[in-house]
């Protein structure tokens, strides 16, 4: 079984941070005031983990989860709708779980708006969502909407990572679990992901080839590394380089130039390439001095284009 099926949150109490949402969704189940929940996020933040714990939390025995990423059209909702227009053959409830709803067609939305707007008193509908604004304005009326959070590096190690290795007995390394964390970009699931790689690398180098196939030192790089790739603030690039003084510049230069591959690799779109390239360029020469003077300069140029 893998890290991320093995340690999926079976419980309220397992699930880590997007405390105020469950606070907010729990009298809402309880209450039955509502049969239709919209859950938007980024990828791996968590909607389907909550939709399955709201759905547990009704005391359903009939869950059904639909990919709409490949089910997507008039007839798929159709179906899905005659099918659950029953009394639930076990327990008093049903759950619909729709996945990637945003990739229904405008056909197949149509077909559910009167299910969600009067849908039969045992029937629950959870639509999960990267895109809510591809959703269509009737249905988010007629659903009570949750933004699921992503979360902090600190979370993620502290509250994730380091206790799935103290139960897998592994004596993984902080440097390795922060890495792990750092380039999930918030999600649980995707830091798990990270970690099942390399949780049995026997240092931080070879962690590092695994996840990145280049050499990376701490946090504070991967940090300004990001601040780049996104084209944060200047304000923000400018504190994360006061973060650098103990860091080699060559080095540096070199985690940037890995990242931004990466990234431009993860994309299939080719978007990714044509807006980075730039940046990659900047960064290809190595750096001789040991002075951040380069750094600053590649900085200053990509975010100020000076």
């Amino acid at each position: 079984m893998s890290l991320i099926t093995r340690y999926r949150p079976k419980t309220w109490d397992e699930v880590i941070g997007n405390d105020a949402l469950i606070i907010s969704l729990l009298p809402i189940l309880k209450n039955g005031t509502s049969h239709a929940f919209l859950l938007t996020g980024d990828t791996g933040c968590g909607k389907t983990t909550i939709a399955r714990l709201a759905a547990q939390e009704l005391k359903t025995l009939e869950i059904i989860e639909i990919d709409a990423a490949t089910n997507n059209g008039i007839d798929d909702m159709r179906q899905l709708i005659d099918q659950n227009n029953y009394l639930p053959m076990w327990g008093t409830t049903k759950c619909i779980i729709v996945d990637e709803c945003q990739a229904l067609t405008t056909q197949a939305w149509k077909s559910l708006l009167k299910s969600v707007e009067e849908p039969p008193p045992w029937l629950y509908w959870f639509f999960c969502t990267t895109e809510i604004g591809k959703v269509p304005a009737n249905i988010k009326s007629r659903c009570s909407i949750y933004q699921v959070s992503t979360l902090r590096a600190d979370d993620l190690v502290n509250k994730l990572l380091r206790p799935v290795c103290v139960s897998e007995r592994k004596n993984t390394i902080d440097q390795i679990l922060y890495m792990c964390a750092d380039w999930a970009d918030g999600s649980p699931r995707r830091a798990l992901s990270n970690l099942a790689q390399v949780i049995d690398a026997p240092d931080f180098k070879t962690a590092v080839e695994t996840l990145v196939k280049e050499e990376i030192t701490d946090g504070p790089v991967i940090s300004l590394t990001r601040l780049l790739v996104k084209q944060a603030s200047w304000r923000e690039v400018r504190h994360a380089l006061r973060q650098l003084t103990d860091e080699n510049p060559e080095t540096i230069r070199r985690i940037i130039e890995s990242y931004v591959t990466k990234v431009i690799l993860d994309d299939n779109t080719g978007e990714t390439a044509k807006s980075l390239t730039p940046l990659l360029e900047y960064v290809s020469t190595p750096i001789t001095s040991n002075s951040l003077a380069p750094i600053i300069l590649i900085a200053s140029k990509w975010i100020l284009g000076k």
